[in-house]
């Protein structure tokens, strides 16, 4: 491998080394997402509710 490439290589691994060691309020950034994705989920399932169970948009018969 070449020097440059070795350079440009090195440079697309930069980012994403730090990121197994990065914490936000001592939780890690996988924890973080597990949260979000969980909130995602929960906000879905609300809407859901909402949309087909107690507001139903269609004419009643």
């Amino acid at each position: 491998m070449r020097h440059a490439e070795l350079g440009i290589e090195s440079i697309k691994v930069v980012p994403a080394a730090p990121v197994p060691m990065m914490t936000l309020m001592g939780y890690s950034v996988a924890d973080w997402a597990s949260a979000a994705t969980l909130l995602y989920v929960v906000m879905l399932a609300c809407h859901y509710i909402y949309k087909n169970f107690i507001k139903p948009s269609g004419k009643e018969e």
